[in-house]
């Protein structure tokens, strides 16, 4: 069977890339066409071509960013060096931050959403397109796909964290303009390789919540936190959390992250415990455990990003009305450690 195959790049760059993608996804997207080319379902042309269409378009979608010379603020015409640049946002409005940012960081964090669909639509593809003939290898490839889509959720929380930091000012002005300079750079691959480096840190405390037990207890997450360190949570986390664990805004921040559920959700809950001694955890209102059950490799992905979501609305809410709670939430608070630490 004829099978339309992505455009080749003629050259990699030094990083054996393919546009925004790494030469390792590239040879995944023609090893999974392949494999859907070799599927009995009549609709696989139609999956392979939508395939096809949507990574050269992000690839023409990276070169025209790549094209933009301009480095100024959006609704005003000046020509900024870098430096310039990074003084006027960190002194703009908060609430129209994001109108103002440079087209190109525009283009960047557009790209991160195209590709969050590119892959989450391989991850349909899959589903839709596997029978019993093929279970075990669409499985493995479902599973190498969930891989680059969650890589690619935590690129789109890593820019809106980025934001946060940069439009807070109750954040120091140097790590306010360290995340500036990373948003003006989102289409570079110092920024790119800077957004990888981060997501492995980001994934690791997602997969060692996991895996951890949660007890809940007396609800101060101690023991929750002990048992994500011994389940693979990197080492950036364990210093982050000898360094910062005694803070009370960092504590309530990751009881939120620990036990599913917001803060205020946390504070009903604590008032029962205090009642009625130790509660367990199915007495808790999960705002993100629920996703845990579902076998939906997309539905696992987006589920994080939900509950990382509410979790930043809250934060904000709180941070504006000055109310109790964390003014940030657990990744945020790691975004900081991580800039703070030059990693």
């Amino acid at each position: 069977m004829y099978k339309e195959k992505p455009q080749q790049s003629p050259e990699l760059d030094e990083n054996d890339s393919v546009g925004p993608f790494t030469f390792e996804e590239f040879e995944l997207v023609e090893d999974i066409m392949e494999v859907l080319s070799n599927t009995m379902n009549p609709q696989n042309v139609i999956h392979i071509s939508y395939i096809t269409d949507k990574f050269n378009r992000i690839r023409r979608f990276h070169s025209l960013a790549l094209d933009k010379s301009d480095n100024h603020p959006e609704f005003k015409c000046e020509i900024y060096d870098e430096h310039d640049l990074i003084e006027n946002l960190i002194n703009i409005n908060p609430h129209d931050f994001e109108l103002r940012l440079p087209t190109r960081t525009i283009f960047g964090k557009t790209l991160i959403d195209l590709e969050i669909s590119f892959w989450g639509f391989i991850i349909y593809s899959l589903e839709i397109l596997a029978d019993k003939n093929n279970k075990k290898i669409i499985q493995h490839y479902s599973k190498k796909v969930s891989h680059h889509l969650s890589k690619r959720v935590y690129n789109r929380m890593t820019a809106e964290l980025l934001t946060s930091v940069a439009t807070n000012t109750n954040i120091k002005d140097t790590i306010r303009q360290q995340a500036i300079r990373y948003l003006i750079t989102l289409w570079k691959k110092t920024a790119i390789e800077a957004m990888r480096n981060f997501a492995p840190l980001m994934e690791s405390i997602w997969a060692a919540r996991k895996k951890a037990k949660i007890v809940m207890g007396t609800m101060m997450g101690i023991q929750e936190m002990f048992d994500m360190q011994i389940n693979g949570a990197t080492p950036h986390f364990i210093d982050f959390i000898a360094n910062h664990g005694k803070n009370e805004e960092i504590q309530a921040a990751f009881r939120e992250f620990l036990f599913g559920a917001t803060y205020e959700e946390l504070c009903r809950k604590d008032s029962i415990r205090k009642q009625n001694g130790v509660i367990d955890s199915n007495s808790v209102i999960s705002s993100f455990d629920n996703n845990k059950v579902n076998n939906s490799t997309l539905e696992n992905a987006l589920g994080i990003y939900r509950f990382f979501t509410k979790r930043k609305l809250e934060a904000k809410a709180r941070q504006m009305s000055n109310a109790s709670g964390p003014k940030c939430t657990a990744e945020e608070f790691l975004l900081i450690y991580f800039l703070e630490k030059g990693l």
